[in-house]
């Protein structure tokens, strides 16, 4: 029968504090008050154990992990694991998978205000983020992303990471520095802070609300707009065309001061008065 692990005695060492190390389709809670975890923090024990669930509850638990010594766990379970994070203010939880082709099915991150959730060397197919901070290494490869609050970082991809598959923004802020194959946004704030990120076409790139700050971008980029959202060029590092299909009137900022060109070519859909152009100085 699968077993749900508690850290029940007070140590360091998570192994030590759960009693045993767990196996496969078992269960972990880590909440320990007053604790920050350094070691005994492989719960994948050296790659051979699949756990159901990992879940960090409201706690005062002090921290789970540093850069030098992360959480170690897979949780697959044939596309059923789950990795939730509910942390206390200010806590940060450092993770890694055991490959970056091994999943952590499902992640909901969803810390309170000051918290964050580091993940590298792992497949997540599903992030969560609802609140607190989350940080996508170079080494996670992240297949669907769903941005409900709090704010995310996703890395410029490396060793084997690939694209981002979907990206939904519908809350919070989230800066990517890698591509993305689809993007929906209905609010919020998207950060495109790398030349990696071209939406193939305007189907590619759905933008209903909120607020798109393009840094660093591919020199040409495609969007389908509708009135509400804004798409803001004004910190703009690299010459950039871009394609825009637009519904209702959303509007676009360009700098006066900025030397970077940004050209436009838009299409109105729907009889759409088109985009609204403001100039910041």
């Amino acid at each position: 029968m699968p077993t749900t692990y508690v850290d029940a005695t007070p140590s360091a060492n998570l192994i030590t504090s759960l009693g045993a190390t767990p196996v496969s389709g078992d269960s972990v809670i880590v909440s320990q008050p007053r604790v920050r975890y350094t070691a005994g923090m492989d719960l994948s024990n050296g790659g051979t154990v699949d756990l159901l669930s990992v879940v960090i509850p409201r706690s005062r638990l002090e921290g789970v992990g540093d850069q030098g010594t992360r959480l170690k766990v897979e949780c697959d379970r044939t596309n059923t694991g789950t990795f939730v994070n509910k942390v206390g203010a200010a806590v940060p939880v450092m993770v890694t998978g055991v490959s970056i082709t091994d999943e952590i099915h499902t992640v909901i991150n969803d810390g309170l205000p000051g918290s964050a959730l580091d993940i590298e060397s792992a497949l997540v197919k599903f992030w969560y983020n609802q609140g607190a901070y989350g940080v996508v290494r170079g080494t996670c490869d992240l297949e669907v992303c769903h941005a409900q609050g709090g704010s995310m970082t996703i890395y410029e991809a490396e060793s084997g990471a690939g694209a981002v598959d979907l990206l939904i923004v519908a809350g919070g802020t989230v800066e990517i520095r890698r591509d993305c194959t689809d993007t929906i946004m209905g609010s919020g704030t998207l950060i495109v802070n790398d030349a990696t990120y071209t939406p193939a076409a305007v189907t590619n790139a759905l933008i209903y609300g909120g607020l798109i700050t393009l840094k660093e971008t591919a020199s040409a980029l495609a969007f389908t707009v509708w009135g509400g959202a804004t798409i803001d060029c004004t910190q703009i590092r690299n010459p950039v065309a871009i394609t825009c299909t637009t519904h209702g009137a959303p509007i676009i900022l360009i700098s006066n001061s900025n030397p970077m060109a940004v050209t436009v070519t838009e299409t109105k859909a729907n009889n759409s008065p088109g985009l609204v152009y403001k100039y910041i100085d």
